[in-house]
């Protein structure tokens, strides 16, 4: 009898183990839904958190990459199977630059609007498709990428990509007005958006991941392109 119950303590302890490691691993492993994460930015910010005016820009920012960057970026246009991580690191590298931009102007908050026009379109065409790959719209819109959205279909139009142009201007549709370019203010936006702008953006996403994109995707292949149509704005002089 003693054996038994000695048995049965054991298995009850391995079951009350077994159970305590599944909870927490559970509530390790699974995220926030964006509801969630939208309210808690939401309340963390009051009146006083509220952003400050754009800083101003720093006298003589120049962030542009060296000339042999150029001429490497040049040499391996466009992106192939054979060139790719070659070629992705030196996108890469002038994406970071604009990011190396942005927190000169300010460390606490993307300005975009204190970017060159031309340096502006890559940062947020880049970040759009970043986003919407790692979590769809709903991801988009709630991190700051979506203070570019109201300026993201004339980007895409301008590097002839019509068709996610129009879905980027549904997404939009979502907000009565248009998505604010405050990211706070797009927060409370979305907060009392209906559930009927998130079917849409789940439809769009699955759209969006069927598009016909060519070999290096949105940033790689139109961004780099339109790089190398506006040299001077992401490389120093030859």
């Amino acid at each position: 009898m003693r054996i038994i119950l000695l048995l049965l303590a054991v298995l009850a302890v391995c079951l009350l183990a077994y159970f305590i490691i599944r909870a927490r691993a559970g509530s390790r492993s699974t995220p926030k839904p964006y509801n969630d994460v939208r309210r808690d930015v939401i309340n963390r910010n009051t009146s006083e958190d509220e952003l400050l005016p754009p800083p101003t820009r720093p006298d003589g920012l120049d962030m542009r990459l060296p000339a042999s960057d150029l001429h490497a970026f040049k040499a391996l246009w466009p992106p192939t199977e054979t060139n790719r991580r070659e070629y992705f690191a030196l996108y890469s590298k002038v994406t970071e630059s604009i990011d190396r931009e942005l927190s000169a102007i300010s460390r606490d908050y993307p300005w975009i609007d204190l970017l060159p026009p031309h340096r502006q379109l890559i940062y947020i065409v880049d970040r759009f498709e970043a986003e919407v790959n790692n979590g769809g719209f709903d991801q988009f819109f709630l991190n700051t990428s979506g203070d570019g959205a109201a300026l993201l279909p004339d980007a895409l139009r301008t590097l002839n990509l019509t068709e996610l142009a129009s879905m980027v201007e549904r997404a939009n549709a979502q907000f009565p007005g248009g998505p604010s370019r405050d990211r706070f203010d797009r927060l409370t936006q979305m907060d009392a958006l209906p559930d009927s702008a998130r079917e849409v953006w789940s439809e769009l996403d699955s759209a969006f991941y069927d598009l016909d994109i060519p070999f290096g995707g949105i940033g790689e292949h139109f961004g780099g392109k339109y790089i190398l149509d506006h040299l001077d704005d992401f490389f120093l002089p030859r």
